[in-house]
This record gives C-alpha cells, structure tokens and sequence, in this order.
C-alpha cells in the first residue's frame, strides 16, 4: 500500500473517530439528564434512551447492505450522519415525551450501522496497512473525553438544552473525514458475497455474553450522571469522571498491539467483564467523589480492552466472508439487544428502587457475562 495514501488515509479514519465520538460523549452521559429535567419519569427516559439500540438490533444488517452495495460508499455514510445530527436539533424544539422518542428513533435509524461498517473498513485497513486499529481508535476516546469534560461545565453555565446543541453540531461536523474515507476498500468480494455461513460455537457464547455485558454497561452509562446528581455533586464532576476513565481507554488502545501479543483476546475480555462488575459494585455502594473517580479509571478495561478483545476474536477467528457478518451480529447484541435491555430495565429499577440498586444489578449481570465467556473460552479450545 501506499506510504503516503497509508497515512492521509490513518488520518482520515482518526479525524472521524475524534469527532464521531465527540459528538457521543454529549449525546451518551447526558441525555438522560436532558429528558430528567424536561419532567420525564424513570420509565420514560429508558424507553426513549431504549430506542437507540433498539435500531441497532433491527436495523444494523440492513444499514450495513445498503452500505456494502452503495457505489459511492463514503458518501452514503457522511450523508446519514449529516441528517442523523440534523434531526438531533429538534429535541429543543419539541422536547415532549412523544416527539422526543420520534426524533430518537429518526436519529438511530439514519447512523445505525455506521460504526460497525467504519470498525470493519479500519481493521481490514489495518491488516493492509499494519497500523494498528486501537491507534486510529484511540482519538475516539480522546474526543469522548475533550466533549464529556468541557460538556459538564457547559451544563451547569448554560442548562440542558446546550446538551442537543453541542451533540447536533459534533455529529455533523464528523460527516467531514468520511467524505475522504475510501470506505470501498473494506468490502472485498469476499464480504460482497450473500454467505449462509455459520458461526463456530464459541462466537455464539461471545454474542450471549455480550447482550448481558452490555445491558450492565448500559446501566452505567445511562444513570451514573443521574447518580452524582442525587450525591449533590456538580456535572462538572460527572464529566471529569468520565473524562479520566476515558483516558485510561485511551491508554490500553494505544497499547493494545502489546496486550494481545501477550494475552490471548479472551482472556483479556473475561478480565475486563470482571473489571466493570467491580466498578459497578463500587458505584453502588459509595457516594465518597474519591472513590468515585478512582474506580472509574477501569473504564480502560471495561469498556475499551473489552470491544478490543471482541473485534481481536472475530479477526483472528473467523474467516473472512463472514467477518462483516459477525461484526454486525456483534453490534446487534451489544449495542442492540444488550442496551435495549439495559435502558428499559435500568428506568424500572430506577423507579422501583433508585439509583444504587442499578450499579449493583448490573455488577451482577457482568459477572454473569465473563462466566459465560470463560465457557466459550472452552469450547474455542476444544475447537483449536
């Protein structure tokens, strides 16, 4: 491959990732807080928040379809982003229950298989190129950390509706690399093919295990904001706190080549499903901002080694006509069913019990998950 097409194109990927999740850091903390002070009940933000993943388990093959057949790829997916974050503004506009979950729903379904298609083209890239995918990745987490810090003193300077402003604006900003992405060069006949391939047995113990995981995570993510509201803590730490165990994500993809050459990728996943049960333990059980901050620095681990570890597997296990396959399959149960789980069941335990009882269910849901990994882990074993 070309050096310097290499490199235009490892920038290209990194700008998008840096604003792509830029945008998500505003939109994931603080959305709920958005719906909490437009008067909306436990059970009303799960629902609206449910409906995210609830288009990436219907919706994620079909986007990823139309994606792989689109001749102009590149631009199929900057214009989705463009009216996704465009749709995004009218929450302001329209902020009631009913109109909101449209707009959500609009939202979702217009980017729904945008970061499984993008996750795909940059691990082949890296195969191609030998960049490695948690280097170009990494400036996600960079701009998810810049977006969540500075978004928590903007909320408490300007209020909730500077949440929509700031996470529309991010979102179209980030349509700008994928128009110099070339996206094609992911979708190989291989991948163009209609494939009825199956998957070996350990990958369907990796996608039940991470339905559970995610639903955990989904706890996390939707009311740890909420939480330190309730401590009588400023969204400023709330944001700091994301922003520091970000950091720490950044840090294990930076180093991901060296972690997997030394460990084998599932085992790096049940360590790190292991690592967000304990943080969620700790979470509900402590109000101390201290503890708070420090626990929340196993997010390198909980969240990023985790999808590593997830994306590893499907390269280095799979072959290779079904790897967009797996990779969508992956965000369905994840980012899909996992999150719709935990969005709806978080607001009812919300309503039922209160804040502290969700971290603690959902520790119990992440270990569940790495139990289940570790039996995978088995049979991948046995297949070898």
């Amino acid at each position: 491959m070309n050096t310097d097409k290499t490199g235009v194109q490892a920038l290209f990927f990194s700008l998008f990732y840096f604003l792509n999740f830029a945008s998500l850091g505003v939109f994931l903390p603080y959305l709920a807080l958005f719906f909490k002070e437009n008067g909306f009940s436990g059970l009303q933000i799960g629902i609206v928040l449910a409906l995210v993943p609830l288009c990436k388990f219907v919706f994620t093959s079909k986007w990823t379809k139309l994606f792989g057949a689109s001749p102009m790829p590149h631009l199929f997916a900057a214009l989705s982003v463009l009216l996704a974050n465009i749709s995004l503004y009218f929450l302001v506009l329209f902020p009631a229950f009913i109109t909101a979950a449209v707009i959500v729903f609009v939202f979702s379904i217009l980017r729904v298989g945008l970061l499984p298609a993008v996750d795909h083209c940059s691990m082949e890239f890296f195969k191609k190129s030998g960049i490695e995918y948690g280097k170009m990745r990494m400036f996600g987490s960079i701009g998810f950390i810049a977006s969540t810090v500075i978004m928590g003193k903007i909320v408490d300077i300007w209020g909730v509706n500077s949440i929509v402003f700031a996470a529309s604006v991010l979102g179209c900003i980030s349509a700008v690399p994928l128009v110099f992405l070339q996206l094609s060069d992911g979708f190989g006949k291989g991948n163009r093919q209609k494939g009825s391939e199956t998957f070996p047995v350990f990958f369907y113990f990796i996608l039940v295990a991470v339905i559970f995981y995610f639903a955990s995570f989904k706890f996390f993510g939707s009311f740890f904001n909420i939480k330190i509201n309730e401590a009588g803590y400023s969204q400023f730490h709330a944001g700091a706190i994301w922003g520091f165990g970000i950091l720490c994500e950044v840090f294990v993809m930076y180093y991901a080549g060296s972690i997997f050459k030394k460990y084998k990728a599932v085992n790096v996943l049940i360590f790190s499903m292991f690592l967000g049960a304990l943080r969620l333990f700790v979470i509900a059980f402590s109000t101390n901002l201290l503890i708070l901050y420090t626990i929340n620095l196993f997010h390198g681990f909980a969240f990023g080694a985790y999808h590593l570890s997830v994306l590893r597997l499907i390269q280095q296990k799979l072959p290779e006509k079904i790897r967009l396959k797996a990779q969508s399959r992956y965000s369905e149960m994840s980012f899909g069913l996992g999150a719709i789980i935990g969005s709806v069941l978080s607001g009812v335990i919300y309503d039922l019990a209160g804040v502290n009882a969700i971290f603690a269910i959902g520790g119990l849901l992440a270990v569940f998950s790495s139990i289940i990994v570790f039996i995978g882990g088995k049979k991948l074993e046995t297949s070898n």
